[in-house]
């Protein structure tokens, strides 16, 4: 099963200028089963249980770095990976995980990005809106990828 990469681009200038996450941060996935509301932060990205995540953040503005500072499904507080000593910046970071087993069909999953941006203790700004969903595969296409399997 391919990951689902979720590219994550950020208007810095805009944000650091006052306009909200809606207007300058703009996602995107290479979901092969679909997804919905691409180019915003309302992203619904189709995935499968099991399947890999990664989401990478690009500033657009070059001189201002942007990374992810964490990520909270639900009410949970947002993940945030540890920095031990001899890690990569912060900026150059990737966040990845494996979608749930147990993820219900057809409900959304929503999430939060916290993304930070300038200094390693800048400005956070919280993205609220994107989700997962799991989109189960329809009847036909589970039978031809069986049979493809018994060849």
């Amino acid at each position: 099963m391919t990951p689902v990469n979720i590219q994550v681009f950020v208007d810095v200038i805009a944000l650091l200028s006052g306009a909200s996450p809606a207007q300058a941060v703009h996602l995107f996935d290479d979901s092969s089963t679909g997804s919905e509301a691409l180019g915003t932060t309302g992203l619904v990205s189709s995935v499968l249980p099991g399947q890999l995540v990664r989401w990478t953040v690009t500033p657009l503005d070059v001189q201002t770095q942007v990374w992810i500072r964490g990520i909270a499904f639900g009410a949970a507080p947002p993940d945030a990976p540890p920095s031990p000593a001899g890690d990569p910046p912060v900026w150059s970071r990737r966040f990845e995980g494996y979608v749930p087993v147990e993820i219900l069909p057809g409900a959304p999953h929503p999430y939060r990005l916290n993304l930070c941006f300038g200094a390693a203790n800048g400005p956070v700004v919280a993205v609220e809106g994107p989700a997962l969903r799991f989109v189960p595969p329809c009847a036909d296409m589970a039978a031809v990828d069986g049979a493809s399997r018994l060849l």
